[in-house]
């Protein structure tokens, strides 16, 4: 499964586009103006939604989706993070903070999050199948950083640039 459809299938999951019947008002405005593709509009409900009801898990859940869409994912985990502190038992919660962190090239976080959730509840399909991407993804990372090694000994991280002669000569001598 591609990693768009698992970001797709576990946002449905948790419901966190669609607006419910007993929404409070920001929350439907949200999701209208999302749906009409009124983005700032969309995100200044949502912001306004966690103003008014700070306890609100739901509404800081929107409110990380919505920074998702928007390819913001450390607002989305920071979102997420409340979320989960507003209600710990909800294993969506943290579906959607794996997603937040993969974003972030964070996988061993990202896995931290698919694992609660599925302690949470291990019949979550979307949980396990995230899973085992994210294991994939890092067997693939730990894979290329092998091979690049064995292509590249003895460049690094802590490689530095030296400086050009025409660099020195200019007199930028700083790498």
């Amino acid at each position: 499964m591609r990693f768009k459809a698992i970001l797709m299938a576990a946002l449905l999951a948790a419901g966190v586009n669609a607006p419910a019947a007993n929404d409070p008002d920001y929350l439907k405005q949200g999701a209208r103006y999302f749906n009409e593709k009124q983005f700032d509009k969309a995100e200044q409900a949502f912001r306004k939604a966690v103003e008014q009801a700070p306890e609100s898990a739901t509404a800081w859940s929107r409110l990380g989706a919505f920074y998702l869409t928007q390819h913001k994912a450390r607002d989305a985990a920071k979102a997420y993070q409340q979320a989960i502190i507003n209600d710990p038992e909800n294993p969506k919660y943290f579906i959607a903070m794996a997603i937040a962190y993969l974003h972030q090239g964070e996988y061993n976080m990202a896995h931290a999050m698919t694992d609660q959730a599925l302690k949470l509840d291990p019949s979550l399909k979307n949980a396990t199948t995230l899973a085992r991407y994210i294991d994939m993804r890092q067997k693939v990372i730990a894979e290329a950083s092998k091979a690049d090694r064995q292509l590249h000994p003895g460049v690094g991280a802590r490689a530095v640039r030296q400086p050009l002669k025409a660099d020195t000569e200019a007199g930028r001598s700083k790498p």
